[in-house]
């Protein structure tokens, strides 16, 4: 009987690929025809490239049984060399890994379609080299066929499309805890959106999240931060070194600074501010003093001012090398001598005006403002009777330009309340109830 099962089990030429799933739990004969157990998981390394299997773990103990003691395997089960019984195990060495513990439901970033994915299951290749068995791991399954594969169901596998990705575009793993690692390159990542970013953080685990972040651009690492739930952005600072935590914070608009801030404990924010340039820091710190909801804690200082007697041509001149450093650049506030605000006018105004033409003269004088304390429904309000991108926010009494409300940011604070207030009304809905 023994004899016709390890016949009927020539994987090399039945099939050639495979899946650990198809493996795991297969019986294990020694040479004699006994039961020496069943396949509890493969042993691999990889120092690079295709990870090799080297070994079957059979037991709950960590001895393992060599690759090279294996002399079939297949639907039948794993049949072994006719060798002594005590050659049979080794020890599990220390740059060895356990493939179905600590490779199997790795969490994958997918690009291609800005999510983190999972490794349902993964596919096997064996040969023979040198009349040994080599077994190799060269595809990861990501897909809804290897789920349908590992409950089971192989009859219907076949209607379910496989969605592979090769072995070769992984990094080692540097920690076992980690998540596998595309090989990619930052520019692939700094692509995306960093909305889309934001998304693909919240999926991985509390440990990758701050190796994700690293791996960006840090502006880009900084958007993206910004686009994060408060939860999950307080709590992957508050467990970041403070000269981590401080770069990203440095390369955030002053506005989403002080939100950030605004959420972490007061010891790590005093730190962080320590740490920032004293001016940097008495900016960021009185956007926080603000009250929360207010048009002051909605409002940016990165703002683009430009002196009444500069021309339209200057003025694009200096729009092109401030540009890259502010939030927004379609709308530019014309100021006076003191700074005080003048007037605004959007890029459109100021593209189509004649270059010689000074801005006091095509500005929009008496500009729709804010005061800082205006509450948010002030705020929408605003924005929305008059359709602007951006409203000015003035000190009443010093009459102190002191920064931007833009529409962006009115969003996000709606989209927070649309999420506070999911349980009781759609998005829609609430408008409704704010308007009425």
């Amino acid at each position: 009987m023994l004899k016709a099962l390890y016949k009927k089990s020539n994987f090399a030429s039945e099939a050639p690929e495979y899946y650990i799933s198809e493996i795991m739990g297969k019986k294990i004969y020694d040479n004699y025809g006994h039961l020496v157990g069943r396949v509890k998981d493969l042993v691999a390394i990889w120092p690079g490239g295709y990870p090799q299997v080297v070994g079957i773990k059979f037991a709950h103990s960590t001895e393992i049984i060599p690759l090279d003691r294996v002399a079939q395997w297949g639907p039948n089960g794993v049949f072994l060399h006719e060798r002594p019984r005590l050659e049979i195990v080794r020890p599990i060495a220390s740059d060895e890994i356990f493939v179905n513990r600590w490779l199997l439901d790795k969490q994958i970033i997918d690009i291609r379609g800005a999510k983190v994915v999972r490794v349902n299951d993964i596919k096997l290749r064996w040969q023979m080299q040198d009349g040994e068995l080599a077994v190799y791991l060269v595809a990861v399954d990501i897909g809804l066929r290897s789920i349908i594969r590992r409950l089971g169901l192989r009859s219907i596998c076949n209607k379910f499309q496989e969605h592979l990705l090769d072995w070769q575009n992984f990094n080692p793993l540097e920690d076992r805890n980690a998540s596998l690692q595309l090989v990619i390159s930052r520019e692939g990542l700094d692509d995306l959106h960093p909305a889309d970013l934001a998304d693909i953080l919240e999926d991985l685990s509390q440990n990758d999240q701050s190796q994700f972040l690293r791996y960006l651009d840090p502006e880009i690492a900084a958007d993206t931060l910004a686009e994060v739930e408060t939860e999950t952005r307080s709590v992957l600072l508050e467990s970041m070194e403070n000269s981590e935590a401080l770069a990203l914070v440095q390369a955030m608009a002053p506005d989403e600074a002080a939100d950030v801030l605004g959420e972490i404990s007061p010891g790590k924010r005093l730190e962080i501010l320590g740490l920032m340039n004293p001016e940097e820091a008495q900016e960021v710190q009185e956007l926080m003093d603000y009250s929360e909801g207010t048009a002051g804690s909605l409002m940016t200082t990165e703002m683009i001012t430009m002196p009444q007697y500069f021309t339209a041509a200057q003025a694009i001149d200096r729009l092109r090398e401030i540009a890259p450093a502010v939030e927004t650049v379609y709308f530019v506030s014309v100021i006076d001598s003191d700074e005080h605000l003048q007037g605004v006018l959007s890029l459109r105004e100021l593209i189509i005006a004649a270059p010689d033409t000074l801005l006091g003269s095509i500005m929009r004088k008496h500009p729709i403002t804010l005061a800082p304390d205006d509450d948010f429904d002030e705020v929408l309000e605003i924005t929305e009777k008059y359709n602007l991108l951006a409203v000015p926010v003035i000190d009443a009494e010093s009459q102190e330009f002191l920064g931007i409300v833009t529409v962006d940011d009115v969003l996000d604070t709606l989209r927070e309340s649309k999420r506070k207030h999911a349980d009781k009304y759609s998005y829609l809905q609430y408008l409704r109830a704010f308007r009425n």
